[in-house]
This record gives C-alpha cells, structure tokens and sequence, in this order.
C-alpha cells in the first residue's frame, strides 16, 4: 500500500461524516415554529368566524318583539231612562201698543180695519154721530168698541182679552206702579192717562177698578190717538 493514498482516504470519510450529520440535525428554530405560527392563526381565524357566525345568528342576540297589550276592557255602562220633563203651559198675556193691538193698528181706515177680522162691520147701532164710529169687537162684551174716524181712520182701540202694555203694565197693576212706569202722566178721578213712549202722539188710558178688583188696581187699558174725541 503506497502512503500517498492515506490522506485521500482520510478526507472522505470526514465528507461522509459531515453528511450524516447534517442528515439527523434538527433543523433551526425559525423553520421549524413558521409553519406552526400560520397554523394557529389560521385556527384563530376561524375561531373568531365561528364565534361571529354564532352572534350573528344567535336568537339571543336578535331584538326581543314587544309583547302585545290587550285593550282595557271595557266598563259596562248602564243608560239611564230619561225622564221627560214636564210642559207646564205657559199663559201669555197680549200685548198692546205702541200703535196697535195685534194686526189692528191705529189710523186704518174702515176698510183695512174690519179686513184685520179684529173688528165688525158697521150696523145701525154701530153708526154713531158723526164724524165718530164705534164698531164692535167679536167676541167682546158690549161696551168694548174700536173708536174710528172718516178721514182719519182708528183712533181708539180697547184693549180687551187682558192686554197688557209694552212694559207689562195692565189688568191688576197698581196706581202706583202706572205713575213709576211712565212719569208725566195726568190723573183724574177714575183713571190715569200717558203718553206711550217713543210715540207721544198717542196715549195709553188706564181705568181702575172694576170686577173683582178695588179702585187702587187697573181694571183695563185703552190705547187711542191722543186728543181725539172718540172713545170706544
């Protein structure tokens, strides 16, 4: 064996060792925890998927519906019969004045006057002297007549069936009542005569006493045009 072929030898078996050894080395640190750090996040990924799918789809999590109210009940109610009231007839007195007494009205002339139905027409008895007639009222006692003259018409009209004036003054008022209501009055031994407000050419004439009634009480009214002779 030559001694040339020694080092030669020597140096591949070191070769030989160096492979072996680099064969059952484990390999470094960080090329080994790369594949295990992307495995976990991948895994922590996923995680956090599942966990937000589950929130997400959760009936826990979803808005509670609101429960529904049922109505109050109702409170039965009883309706009460009502009782009818009661109509009390209620008399109204006429009124006379200030210029006529219903559809009569003072200055008709004969004709518009017995046409109104509040007068007759006249007779033998109702032509009077002239130039005065006294025509008679239906259904009034005798005595009570509508004073008219030709020329004129009504001058006078009584006023019969309780009439009262205006201001409620009539049948069963008293002297002194008839002097308050209308001051400037003038007085006589069996009556009181006015002016009629707001028409001083005509007047009201009131006569006290009569049935049932002392001489201190209005007993009737009579409405004419004022200083005229005929009288009903």
């Amino acid at each position: 064996m030559s001694t040339k072929s020694l080092p030669r030898r020597g140096f591949v078996a070191a070769i030989g060792l160096l492979a072996i050894a680099a064969c059952s080395a484990e390999p470094p640190p960080g090329a080994a925890q790369a594949p295990s750090s992307a495995a976990a996040v991948s895994s922590s990924a996923e995680s956090s998927a599942a966990v937000s799918s589950a929130v997400v789809s959760s009936p826990a999590s979803a808005p509670a519906a609101a429960a529904p109210v049922a109505p109050p009940a109702a409170t039965p109610t009883t309706s009460a019969t009502p009782t009818p009231a009661i109509r009390v007839p209620v008399k109204y007195a006429p009124v006379i004045g200030p210029t006529g007494y219903g559809s009569l009205t003072l200055g008709m002339t004969l004709r518009q006057a017995v046409d109104t139905g509040r007068v007759l027409p006249p007779d033998q008895l109702s032509d009077v002297a002239e130039p005065c007639r006294l025509l008679r009222v239906p259904g009034q006692v005798t005595g009570l007549r509508v004073g008219l003259i030709d020329g004129v018409g009504v001058v006078s009209i009584p006023g019969y069936g309780g009439a009262r004036t205006p201001e409620d003054i009539g049948p069963g008022s008293t002297r002194a009542q008839v002097k308050r209501t209308y001051p400037g009055f003038r007085e006589w031994s069996g009556g009181i005569a006015v002016a009629v407000p707001g028409h001083p050419a005509n007047q009201y004439a009131f006569d006290f006493g009569g049935a049932d009634l002392d001489d201190d009480r209005v007993g009737s009214v009579e409405l004419s045009v004022k200083d005229r002779g005929c009288a009903g």
